[in-house]
């Protein structure tokens, strides 16, 4: 696995990666880009984005992932924390019956 990490910010934080995996499970080269920011809107309040991009060229391509979550810690003793997610790629559709799949957890 070859890959590259910028990470940067203060009160908005942002990590991009770009991974390269050799011959894995049968899957020969493939290339992921995944990216992340966290944004302080408040004190109190945490808002994440993220991505994941499967760039892999001639082959059918898993991930077109977008993710967006908050946290909120303004409230003694409790944090309401959530996120919703989407998988636009075409595996991720075919095996979901023709439908985006997409995914949400609250907490």
């Amino acid at each position: 696995m070859d890959g590259v990490k910028l990470a940067f910010g203060k009160d908005v934080k942002a990590q991009l990666y770009s991974l390269r995996f050799g011959d894995i499970y049968g899957f020969p080269n493939r290339t992921y880009n995944l990216g992340d920011t966290k944004l302080n809107l408040s004190p109190n309040l945490l808002m994440s984005l993220a991505f994941k991009a499967d760039k892999s060229e001639g082959m059918l391509n898993m991930y077109k992932q977008t993710a967006v979550g908050l946290r909120y810690k303004g409230i003694p003793k409790l944090v309401l924390d959530g996120e919703y997610a989407r998988n636009q790629a075409v595996f991720a559709k075919t095996e979901n019956f023709g439908a985006v799949p997409s995914g949400y957890f609250a907490g």
